[in-house]
């Protein structure tokens, strides 16, 4: 599975343009834009900080399963039911996150050199870093749904893309919730 963009244009009234590219989407948006604008949160002091928000183009038929707590005990007894579906990895979503118009969105933890040799966090050349990282699974459902899962939270950097590998996911209930991912088949 390839990620996905989608790039937006904006021109002020002097005639100047700029280029927004959205993060990577889990799905092909081309057949799913139904708006012509998207809501772009730029830093108007440095138009190279910016967030394209795509959540307006989520097909109907996606439900994401992204925010839960994910304790040991529920993982022991979702695996005692074994009722689980096949889901393949489409990806991480790296941990840190802030907050845009109430909506909670993943970024780039500032880290200082003291806390990143302490914990033996990685930083990029601006002292960027995340701490960690939640492994995406895409599930297609019979009735047309596309049910995003993310695991439990890995500490540190992905070592690999996690794209098309195969995991189960154990669930329980209606609509696949609660549920886990079992990252074991991939070795995490």
């Amino acid at each position: 599975m390839n990620p996905y963009f989608i790039v937006c244009k904006y021109v002020e009234a002097n005639g100047k343009e700029y280029l927004f590219k959205s993060k990577s989407l889990l799905y092909n948006p081309s057949a799913l834009i139904t708006e012509k604008q998207l809501k772009v949160y730029v830093d108007l002091k440095n138009p190279k900080k910016y967030y394209v928000d795509t959540s307006s183009i989520l097909p109907d038929s996606a439900v994401l399963h992204k925010f839960k707590f994910d304790s040991r005990g529920k993982e022991r007894a979702l695996l005692k039911e074994e009722n689980y579906v096949n889901a393949v990895t489409c990806g991480v979503e790296l941990v840190g996150r802030i907050k845009v118009n109430s909506i909670v969105k993943p970024m780039f933890l500032k880290v200082t050199d003291s806390l990143s040799e302490q914990f033996k966090v990685p930083v990029d050349e601006k002292n960027r870093a995340f701490v960690g990282y939640t492994v995406l699974c895409r599930y297609d459902a019979p009735d047309g749904k596309i049910h995003i899962f993310a695991s439990r939270g890995q500490w540190g950097e992905p070592q690999r893309d996690y794209q098309g590998e195969n995991v189960r996911v154990y669930y329980s209930g209606k609509n696949y919730e609660p549920y886990h991912v079992d990252l074991n088949s991939i070795g995490l």
